[in-house]
């Protein structure tokens, strides 16, 4: 671990953690950061700003932010800035306490006697909540309610960690036990046999439905709350319980998967929050976790690469923040948002600053170069040059990604290479029935209008889409049948038949260098080809003039520049029946422009239900016919052999 970089960032940092540290006008020996309310947000933006401080050896302003989380607990005489009090819920101890734990080990020498009652009122206080009033809960489906790997970890993780630091307290033996089946039931499984499980929160093959679609992000944050207890632990010179490590491995294989080799996590089932932000903030610990752990070295480079993202994006910033420019918009519309996002990346560097240093023994973890999941309706592929992926059940509808490797700038996932409606309001991707093969699979979706709602209107389907997929095995080419059709009048505000999303912005210098414009064939830098197979449609380009990659479905909190080539449909009223759509694309990985005039590949009907596909790969010779009955729903890649 570079550890110079780690504290250089901080560092650099300092002055914009100055401008939001406020003394408690009530308290003198209190401060806070941010607006210090008692919601859980602002209290963890206070609390990962102390580990930050306490990283830099800044006492003087760490301890009074420490006081101030203390005293205005449920259980302590102060409140917060809002004049209400923190704690006792699901995330209270995940956000505020568990996060800043090294920290505290790493100044206890500096706490006063009265810090350390404090601290443990707190902690047995959140203990006692969670024995008594916390149920375990799990589940696969995260549309349930019952989908609660990484709380599990948090929560648990702080009943083992108080049982640890206190065991004279009444209850610190149930604390543990406690503690280890709500770890049980963290990374767990259908397969998983022990008795204290309540139910699964990750299929066999490890995909996690959080938030109710397929969400590498909350894997990378279960395996960053397993780090954290694991590594406080140590500095306790204890053993964290064995249930915290159960699928520790397989997991972060599966993560380091979608892992670019530039440190980014490309999010195959999509996203529902800040691009590059949040769970990817945390990457650079959970990669130096799987290299401490796990003796994975390759993790370690992942990590640098990961940290690398933010270096740049930090020294583009005049106020040293990390986010300031990119994340204007969200900054100006909500600063707890925004603040949420700065706080993460300060109490990451923090971390890594704070955890102990040690090596484990040498383990090859490779990358996975398929893996799939029903649930989800999953598909990926990944070689030393492409990823490829398709998920039916992503953040906003399907999503498919096609990248070059040395290009992971080029991921983006929102209704990434499906189609999209657009309409003055909200509308979303519902999955209706899917059909799945190894290699390919067909689905039906209803776009569905959501509030909130003019007067007099409520939530209606409005067009049908039945969409398939196929992976071809050249590991670099995907093919796509995509048809649209409106089930009542409505007026479109926008979309797009055929959409390949190209992020245009910070990250490669808003230099993009597009190619065949205007014509059936594209290519973006010589890395990536959008190909339409259907005769006389030309693709188009649209270049994002500001940032336009909106967070859950929302009009705004936009985070990046996003160009799209595609069919783009123009706004109008749409009659029921009308098809928005009937397109045929291809979208080919490591790609070079000049491969376009060689690509060979048509789409043609057969009857109204079935479209046929006939691709020929300009490398190989080989040929594909790839057949697609909208009727039954089904989906077919075979070879064509030509004696």
């Amino acid at each position: 671990m570079n550890e110079e970089k780690y504290i250089s960032l901080l560092k650099n940092a300092e002055t914009f953690i100055g401008r939001n540290y406020h003394s408690d006008e009530n308290n003198a020996d209190m401060a806070y950061f941010g607006n210090g309310e008692s919601n859980n947000w602002p209290m963890q933006c206070t609390a990962k700003a102390f580990s930050a401080l306490v990283a830099m050896g800044d006492k003087e302003r760490a301890l009074p932010m420490l006081r101030y989380i203390l005293a205005t607990h449920v259980s302590g005489r102060h409140v917060c800035s809002d004049g209400r009090k923190w704690g006792h819920t699901w995330i209270a101890a995940g956000g505020s306490l568990e996060r800043i734990m090294s920290a505290i080990y790493k100044i206890e020498n500096d706490l006063t006697e009265q810090d350390r009652k404090a601290l443990r009122r707190v902690l047995l206080s959140e203990s006692e909540w969670i024995l008594h009033h916390l149920p375990v809960l799990a589940g696969i489906d995260g549309s349930k309610g019952k989908n609660k790997p990484e709380s599990n970890i948090w929560n648990g993780s702080i009943l083992v960690r108080t049982a640890l630091m206190y065991p004279d307290a009444p209850h610190a033996a149930e604390y543990m036990e406690r503690g280890k089946v709500l770890l049980v039931n963290g990374i767990c499984t259908p397969g998983d046999d022990d008795a204290r499980k309540v139910g699964a929160n990750y299929t066999d093959n490890l995909s996690l439905d959080h938030h109710g679609y397929l969400n590498t992000g909350y894997m990378v944050i279960c395996l960053l709350h397993i780090a954290i207890l694991h590594n406080d632990c140590r500095l306790l010179g204890k053993e964290a319980p064995q249930e915290a490590y159960r699928h520790v491995k397989e997991l972060w294989q599966l993560v380091k998967s979608c892992i670019s080799p530039q440190g980014r996590l490309l999010r195959i089932g999509g996203d529902t929050r800040v691009r590059y932000a949040y769970c990817q903030s945390y990457l650079p610990i959970v990669c130096r976790f799987a290299g401490d752990y796990l003796g994975d070295a390759e993790a370690y480079k992942l990590g640098e690469a990961a940290l690398s993202l933010l270096e740049a994006e930090q020294a583009s910033n005049a106020d040293h923040s990390f986010f300031g420019e990119r994340l204007g918009e969200i900054k100006r519309i909500s600063p707890l948002y925004y603040l949420r996002c700065e706080a993460d990346v300060l109490n990451m560097l923090a971390l890594s600053i704070l955890w102990p240093k040690y090596f484990a023994n040498a383990a090859e973890i490779p990358l996975l170069a398929q893996w799939q999941d029903d649930f989800h309706g999953a598909r990926l592929s990944r070689d030393s040059r492409t990823l490829r992926s398709w998920v039916c059940r992503g953040a906003d509808g399907p999503v498919g990604l096609c990248v070059p490797l040395a290009h992971g700038d080029m991921a983006e996932w929102l209704h990434n290479l499906t189609g999209e409606v657009r309409i003055a309001g909200r509308c979303r991707a519902v999955e209706v029935h899917r059909n799945m093969n190894e290699n390919s699979g067909c689905l039906e979706l209803v776009w569905r209008t959501e509030p909130p709602f003019p007067e007099g209107e409520s939530s209606a389907d409005i067009v049908r889409q039945k969409l398939a997929f196929a992976l071809l095995p050249d590991g670099r080419t995907m093919l796509f049948v995509n048809r649209m059709t409106a089930l009542r009048y409505f007026n479109l505000a926008g979309g797009d038949g055929v959409d390949l999303k190209i992020p245009n912005d910070f990250f490669n210098q808003e230099k993009r260098v597009y190619t065949g414009a205007g014509t059936s064939r594209m290519n973006v830098d010589d890395a990536i080809s959008l190909v339409s197979l259907d005769s006389g449609k030309r693709l188009k380009l649209t270049r994002a003039k500001q940032r336009n990659t909106p967070i859950c479905r929302y009009p705004y909190f936009n985070s990046l520049k996003v160009d799209v080539l595609g069919l783009p449909m123009e706004a109008r009223s749409i009659e029921r029946g009308e098809i928005l759509a009937d397109c045929a694309y291809a979208t080919i990985a490591d790609s070079k422009a000049e491969e376009l005039p060689q690509f060979s590949g048509k789409a043609v009907n057969e009857g109204k239900a079935t479209r046929i596909i006939r691709w020929k790969d300009p490398r190989t010779g080989r040929e594909w016919r790839f057949v697609v009955d909208f009727d039954n729903l089904t989906a077919a890649l075979e070879e064509v052999k030509n004696d």
